[in-house]
């Protein structure tokens, strides 16, 4: 259940448009007013044609307005780079005029520009300003990461992991998530961490995995994404992944990624006081960490309190609970293979 109850919340996190980063090698500046205006308003981090005097601008902190204004002014003289064309359209694409922010990384992609490419490939992903179309998406995150663009080849990788748009890879996957993670590429440290944990691509290593893991911690991704990768090495430790359980250390990273609104973490803390790993035996404890993950939907959760119920752990033996709580995680557990199956996003 892990990776299936991620999955949706990655969607959003793979079209985000090189919100994080570190800043990669590019072109020269030039000392040009409106191109200084447009780059200053909205230059990607992952850009390879943006200098390295250029400070990025995410896309949530895009000012759209002033942007599409210093961006036009910039293309208007300057009519044939590919680079103010793609920062146009990263100005509407904050604006959300997505059919706009197509047709200007169509033609940012055709003079040239990877970055383009790989948010070109990113609409058609989501089925932004034109219908969805994986295969396509598939083609363009290819063209752009064979160009060296690292935004493109994380989301080339999450494909081939998925079969989206093709065959399913891991070991391309797990190839294209350790280049994009090396350069800095944040979203990559969970994915390639989850395949190291596996064995998926590649020899199983928990060593690299928690390396992996801990960099995804630590790094300047939103709080569910980081509450990811902390769950994922508390079940390491919780697990005796690295020669013995650890029982004191899994509960604290479960208590991190419970804070963060991660409802797997919430389940494992009642699972850890249920069963006395790292902390005292608690039944009543155990109850209100599994009430509060039911609370936000955990089939597992609302299981576990059937249980609770059925055999009076902590509480007196009440059967028709019990029977409550089964046939709530029954539904519960059909609306999400529901939601499952009809996710397509990366």
């Amino acid at each position: 259940m892990v990776f299936r109850s991620i999955e949706r919340e990655l969607v959003v996190a793979a079209f985000a448009l090189s919100l994080v980063g570190s800043i990669v090698a590019a072109g020269p500046a030039r000392a040009d007013e409106k191109t200084d205006a447009c780059d200053a308003a909205a230059a990607a981090q992952f850009d390879q044609d943006r200098p390295a005097s250029v400070t990025p601008v995410g896309l949530d902190k895009i000012d759209a307005a002033k942007a599409q204004s210093a961006c036009e002014a910039a293309v208007a003289a300057n009519p044939a780079d590919r680079r103010l064309i793609y920062e146009l359209g990263r100005a509407y694409l904050a604006a959300k005029d997505y059919p706009k922010a197509l047709d200007l990384f169509k033609k940012a992609s055709d003079l040239g520009s990877a970055m383009a490419t790989s948010d070109l490939a990113n609409m058609y992903i989501v089925g932004l300003g034109t219908t969805k179309d994986l295969a396509k998406a598939r083609a363009l995150s290819e063209k752009a990461a064979n160009a060296g663009n690292m935004d493109a080849a994380f989301n080339l990788g999450v494909m081939y992991q998925k079969g989206h748009g093709g065959p399913k890879d891991f070991t391309k996957a797990r190839d294209l998530f350790e280049k994009a993670a090396a350069a800095g590429v944040a979203k990559a440290y969970f994915r390639l961490g989850y395949l190291e944990e596996m064995g998926g691509g590649g020899p199983a290593s928990y060593d690299a995995a928690k390396a992996n893991y801990v960099k995804c911690s630590e790094a300047a991704l939103p709080a569910p994404q980081q509450a990811v990768c902390e769950r994922r090495l508390g079940f390491l430790y919780d697990t005796g992944k690295f020669g013995r359980i650890d029982g004191k250390a899994a509960f604290d990273l479960f208590q991190k990624a419970a804070a963060k609104g991660d409802v797997e973490s919430l389940r494992a803390l009642g699972q850890v006081y249920e069963m006395g790993r790292g902390v005292p035996r608690d039944y009543v404890m155990a109850r209100e960490f599994f009430e509060k993950a039911a609370a936000k939907g955990d089939p597992d959760a609302m299981q576990k309190l059937a249980e609770i119920y059925e055999r009076g752990l902590g509480v007196p033996r009440d059967p028709a609970k019990g029977k409550y709580w089964l046939d709530q995680s029954k539904a519960a557990a059909d609306t999400e293979k529901a939601l499952v199956k009809a996710d397509e996003g990366i």
